[in-house]
């Protein structure tokens, strides 16, 4: 889509954006989906420990049994 912005002294800029950063067209690394995740948990109040412990608990998820670790996230 196209972004359009106009400046006090009237100037215009208008920017094309085809897609969102993130997405298909244009994935986020690894490095860059783990600072967001951390980013985002900061965000919301989360510590650095919680937000870690998560992460480790979201990378295991497929060998879980079930989901009754995020128990210990709540609060």
């Amino acid at each position: 889509g196209h972004i359009r912005a106009t400046l006090k002294d009237g100037t215009m800029h208008v920017v094309e954006q085809p897609h969102l950063r993130g997405g298909g067209h244009e994935p986020l690394s690894v490095a860059e989906l783990n600072a967001k995740f951390h980013a985002n948990l900061g965000f919301g109040g989360w510590g650095e420990d919680r937000a870690a412990a998560l992460q480790i608990w979201c990378e295991g998820l497929f060998d879980a049994a079930d989901l009754s670790g995020l128990k210990g996230f709540r609060q």
